[in-house]
């Protein structure tokens, strides 16, 4: 797997960095660290940059098992730069930092981050600033439980299998009286997709609520997710769950990553 991990030396970057390198020495994969300018560079500080990336790059290899970790520099739009270098590798994940904001509506669609989500072709992962890595032991993975999720949801398991994480298939039902119906159909689903991912560790929650996004709050809270992964359709979801207009403004207080699949690409997030 090669993960891309573009830093502005930022606090926020280097947490997204921690969790890359983590990722990548559990799945063995390769690690490209990207810094982009956003204009011309003045060629001292070009090889100011070149030289920390480098440096960090041979500080991760050292402290994650002798990992593969690749420094690039390039010069133009942040996103655009971003998106090229990702295609340019094959890069089957996207990790990225956030300023740390409490409302996850503010913190993913008010930055680059969310550029980025939206036009990838791969899975982003956006790590709040304020986060500390811990080993995953709780993923959830919310989903409508539609067909074309279980491809996002199969290369999830394969990241919580990597850390040996419980998968919490999560769902929320808007009228009450479909919670049996929805709650059967989640089981039908968790099945699937532990036969097909050979993986055990797949347990299901349903959550009954007037809104997307105070369903998701509870399963959150709940299970005691330590990251948690949507399968959108182009941004759409994302819009309905974290949209901070919504009649309740939705705040994740548990401050942890947010993994984002695109249900109509096949990408890869795990090995």
């Amino acid at each position: 797997m090669k993960i891309l991990v573009p830093t502005d030396f930022s606090e926020s970057a280097n947490r997204a960095l921690e969790y890359a390198a983590e990722i990548a020495r559990v799945t063995h994969s390769q690690l490209t660290l990207l810094h982009v300018y956003s204009g011309q560079a003045q060629l001292s500080g070009k090889i100011d940059v070149e030289e920390s990336l480098a440096v960090i790059c041979q500080t991760v290899s050292a402290e994650c098992g002798s990992i593969a970790c690749v420094p690039v520099t390039r010069i133009g739009e942040v996103v655009t730069e971003i998106l090229e270098e990702a295609d340019d590798i094959g890069a089957n994940l996207i990790v990225m930092g956030t300023k740390g904001a409490t409302n996850l509506g503010r913190l993913v669609f008010g930055s680059n981050t969310a550029s980025v989500i939206e036009k990838a072709k791969c899975p982003v992962l956006s790590v709040p600033g304020t986060h500390t890595f811990r080993k995953p032991k709780k993923m959830l993975f919310a989903t409508t439980l539609a067909r074309e999720e279980m491809h996002a949801a199969v290369k999830f398991v394969g990241l919580g299998k990597a850390f040996d994480a419980t998968v919490v298939v999560a769902h929320v039902s808007l009228e009450l009286e479909r919670e049996e119906v929805d709650t059967s159909m989640a089981h039908a689903f968790a099945d699937e997709l532990s036969q097909k991912t050979k993986y055990d560790k797949i347990v299901t929650r349903n959550a009954s609520e007037n809104t997307v996004s105070l369903g998701i709050d509870t399963l959150i809270h709940e299970p005691g997710a330590d990251l948690i992964a949507v399968s959108t359709r182009r941004r759409g979801i994302f819009e309905k769950m974290y949209n901070p207009s919504i009649t309740r403004k939705y705040s994740l207080e548990a401050d942890i990553p947010l993994l984002a699949f695109h249900a109509d690409l096949k990408s890869d997030a795990s090995t």
